[in-house]
Parts: C-alpha cells; structure tokens; sequence
C-alpha cells in the first residue's frame, strides 16, 4: 500500500493522507531471439530460445514464471519453468532430436 501525505500549517484539520495499492498489469510474453534455428539430431541448438515479459508500458516482468515444453515434432529442453529475470527475460536450450 502507497501513502501520501498533504499537510497545513493551521486549520483544524492540519494533516491529510491518500492511500492506494497498485497491481500488476497484464503480461505479454514475445520471442527474443532462437527462432527457426536448424542443427544435427542430439546437439544442442546453436542460440538459445529467449522470451521478453513486459507489461503495456514496456515494464519488465520482473520474477515471472515462464512455462516451456516442446509441442510439435521431437526434442529436448534443459528446463520447463524458468522465472524471469532483471530484464523481464527467461531462456533455455533446445536439443534436436530426430524428426517425425
């Protein structure tokens, strides 16, 4: 909770104080960078797969937990939750595995 305070320096009602309590916006996820890359089956992808958080107003989201799982085809990533970091970013790395 936020408090911000007005004062006078007479009356009979020298001081007054505001209150309010600020939430979280919603959140957009967008790729940074490790789209579309091409490798050998069992090696690891040369880049990593990076996702930007930020609110409308570009604020990072900052310790947020991203979810990432291979979907479609086959493969391999090091972790499937990761918190975002300073920069309102999370990665991992995608191995190839051969396709379907």
């Amino acid at each position: 909770e936020n408090k911000v305070r007005a004062s006078i320096s007479g009356g009979e009602t020298r001081v007054v104080y505001f209150y309010a309590t600020g939430y979280p916006d919603n959140y957009n996820i967008s790729i940074v960078s490790g789209n579309y890359q091409n490798g050998e089956t069992n090696l690891r992808a040369p880049y990593r797969l990076i996702v930007e958080v930020k609110d409308r107003y570009g604020n990072a989201g900052i310790g947020e937990p991203v979810i990432f799982g291979v979907v479609d085809g086959r493969g391999y990533i090091n972790a499937e939750r990761i918190v975002t970091n300073n920069k309102g970013e999370a990665s991992v790395w995608y191995t190839f595995d051969d396709p379907i």
